[in-house]
C-alpha cells in the first residue's frame, strides 16, 4: 500500500484488508481522498465495520471510527451461492453511510453499534441500503434459489423467515 501511495493514485484496490497494517495504511489513504476498493473476509458489512474497529487497542478505537465516518461511504458484502438450475448467483448486503449511521458509528461502543446499525440497515432501503436477507429473498422470488437454501445462508435466521412467510413462499417452493 505504501509503494502504490508514492504513485499517487486516485483509486487504490486492496486485495486482503485483514490486518492492523493494511487497515491502517488503507485509512489514511482514504483520508487522503483516494478511492479505495478493499477486499475483507468477513460475513456482511456489520462483521466488516466490526473487524476494521476491534483490530485497533481501546484506545485507539474513537480515533478510527472517525477515521471511518470521515471517509467510509459504502460497504458492499456479497455471497456467491449456487443456483437452483445451474451456475452461481450473487446475494448481496449494501450498506451506505448516511448521516445516521454515521451518528452511530461515533457513538455506539460494542454489540450496541451491530444492533443499532441492523436497524439502519433493516429499515433504509429509501437511503440505498439493502439487507442480506432482501438480497436472498428477491433471488427466492425469481427463482434462482430455493427458500430452504436461503434460510442455510442467512446470519439472520428469523428476520428471513418472516420475510418468507410476508411473501407468501413457503419451504415446498
Amino acid at each position: 500500500i505504501k509503494t502504490s501511495l508514492k504513485l499517487n493514485p486516485d483509486i487504490l484496490y486492496i486485495s486482503n484488508m485483514n490486518d492492523l497494517g493494511a487497515i491502517e495504511e488503507t485509512l489514511n489513504a482514504a483520508e487522503q481522498g483516494i478511492f479505495i476498493l478493499a477486499v475483507m473476509n468477513t460475513f456482511g458489512v456489520i462483521s466488516a465495520v466490526e473487524q476494521i474497529i476491534e483490530q485497533f487497542s481501546e484506545q485507539k478505537q474513537e480515533l478510527i471510527r472517525s477515521k471511518l465516518i470521515a471517509s467510509l461511504k459504502s460497504i458492499i458484502s456479497q455471497s456467491k451461492l449456487n443456483r437452483k438450475d445451474e451456475g452461481l448467483t450473487t446475494a448481496y448486503e449494501l450498506f451506505v453511510v448516511t448521516p445516521t449511521i454515521a451518528g452511530i458509528l461515533r457513538e455506539a461502543k460494542g454489540s450496541a453499534v451491530k444492533n443499532q446499525v441492523k436497524n439502519q440497515l433493516l429499515s433504509n432501503k429509501v437511503e440505498g441500503n439493502i439487507s442480506f436477507n432482501d438480497s436472498l429473498i428477491s433471488l427466492v422470488l425469481n427463482n434462482a434459489i430455493t427458500p430452504q437454501k436461503a434460510l442455510s445462508v442467512t446470519y439472520d435466521f428469523q428476520d428471513l423467515s418472516q420475510k418468507l412467510r410476508a411473501n407468501n413462499i413457503t419451504m415446498e417452493e
